[in-house]
């Protein structure tokens, strides 16, 4: 199951996105200052989601870690083996490569 979580979901910016994620199957969170609104939009999500109130221009309340992790940053081809069969119509061909870069990035909140 794909996940998200939203910080501001409870009225603009913030709400488009979840909305759309929603739309496109994924559990959503919705973190916001204003609980009422969120439980309003969260009655109107078609998939499962939760809710958190959080207020970001409180330091004391809310901490936020946030990770970012980057694999083959260079974007250099990770090429398979050449194929060793010989007499074969593709010998010497390369015909598979690793997964191409990856970027991921995580905020973890606590509250």
């Amino acid at each position: 199951m794909k996940k998200a979580v939203i910080v501001g979901a409870s009225s603009g910016i913030g709400r488009s996105p979840a909305k759309t994620l929603a739309f496109h199957g994924y559990t959503v969170g919705l973190a916001g200052r204003r609980l009422q609104l969120l439980a309003e939009f969260q009655a109107e999500l078609a998939t499962p989601s939760f809710m958190q109130a959080l207020d970001v221009a409180q330091p004391a309340a809310a901490m936020a870690e946030l990770r970012a992790e980057v694999y083959n940053l260079t974007n250099t081809p990770p090429l398979g083996s050449p194929s060793a069969v010989q007499g074969a119509a593709g010998f010497g061909s390369i015909t598979s490569a690793g997964d191409p870069r990856v970027i991921q990035f995580a905020i973890k909140l606590s509250f």
